[in-house]
């Protein structure tokens, strides 16, 4: 698997800041420069396993 430009924490921020915030899902993940796939792959990852599976 390569490696990530973002730490599992750093996904995990990005994960969680999306509920928190008035911006629209695309704004959002472009402003933190992560693509929707990417995104959703994370939330089903930290989903399924938590902090580990990120």
């Amino acid at each position: 698997m390569p490696s990530s430009k973002f730490t599992a924490e750093e996904k995990l921020e990005i994960i969680k800041g999306l509920s928190e915030t008035d911006l629209t899902k695309a704004v959002y993940l472009k402003l933190h420069n992560v693509g929707p796939k990417a995104f959703r792959r994370w939330q089903k990852f930290y989903a399924q396993d938590g902090l580990e599976g990120l």
